[in-house]
């Protein structure tokens, strides 16, 4: 479906009922489970569909249109356009401090450098960070922050401080981030296949404990711990084979390459703990299955 988008206001009443409107629809869809998205569509002469959205602040914008090609397809092209704007989708459901178009630059520049990441994977280390950060008494600006100072690489560290002291977030809390996570970064890549530590013989426990002795306050233990529940699980297993996928292994490289990941996977939290236990499973139970299906173990004799 071909897109045309605006970001330009329009009228309450016109967004309520369009006068040469001939249908109506009321759309919804979720991304990434970061919360629920509506939106109205009307039909207008010719066919055409105007997809209408509200945000935080009352105002109505033209989404998109679209020509008609059922609900279906008006709620898979919304989900694309709320996809390509994460600022809006986190501010517009109360998810962050910082502002939609720090949340932007974020999800514009986790994308490069030498450690790129997801963005949708940051935000759901975000929602399992601020799960744990309840339990640890984390101040939740510093954590948000922390999480997004993450997943850059340090010239996006500069650029999306610099928008966060233009929108006031105090210099302090800025700091605080940048160095929650500087530590969380050490201790969850200093592993990480390629690395010295990751070619070592040193035992998962030792690693563990190496890791842990960095990660001073709250904060920092529960973005650490969230970190390592994203590699475990059904997500871990997923990202896992897609990442060792990209790096040319077989199948049974796949596996163990996912295996080794998971070892080393230990969260310091009591609550991270009980996640952990419980993703490990799941992540078990997937690769078993792999394992099985490749042997031809699920065949009928």
């Amino acid at each position: 479906m071909a897109l045309s988008r605006s970001r330009q206001p329009l009228s309450g009443a016109e967004v309520i009922r369009p006068a040469a409107a001939v249908a109506h629809r009321r759309l919804s869809c979720s991304v990434d489970g970061l919360g629920s998205l509506h939106a109205e569509a009307y039909q207008v002469s010719g066919g055409e569909w105007r997809v209408y959205y509200r945000d935080s602040a009352g105002r109505d914008h033209l989404a998109f249109s679209a020509r008609d090609e059922g609900p279906a397809a008006l709620v898979a092209a919304l989900e694309q356009w709320a996809r390509r704007r994460p600022g809006m989708l986190f501010h517009d459901a109360g998810l962050t401090v910082a502002s939609a178009e720090a949340i932007d630059l974020v999800a514009d520049l986790a994308g490069k450098g030498n450690q790129p990441r997801d963005f949708f994977h940051l935000a759901r280390v975000l929602k399992l960070a601020r799960t744990l950060g309840r339990g640890e008494r984390a101040d939740p600006a510093v954590l948000e922050l922390a999480t997004w100072f993450y997943g850059l690489h340090a010239t996006g560290e500069e650029t999306v401080a610099s928008a966060l002291v233009v929108q006031g977030v105090p210099d302090d809390v800025i700091e605080r981030a940048r160095t929650v996570a500087r530590a969380v970064r050490r201790a969850t890549t200093a592993h990480e296949p390629g690395t010295a530590a990751g070619k070592g013989e040193r035992s998962a426990a030792a690693l563990v404990a190496h890791r842990a002795a960095g990660l001073d306050g709250p904060e920092a233990r529960a973005l650490h711990d969230a970190v390592m529940l994203e590699r475990l699980g059904a997500i871990g297993v997923a990202r896992g084979l897609a990442d060792s996928s990209r790096r040319g292994l077989d199948l049974s490289g796949q596996v163990a390459a996912v295996r080794r990941e998971a070892r080393l996977a230990r969260c310091v939290t009591r609550a991270g703990q009980r996640l952990e236990r419980r993703r490990r499973l799941v992540l078990e139970t997937i690769l078993g299955a792999l394992e099985r299906e490749r042997a031809g173990a699920d065949l009928p004799r």
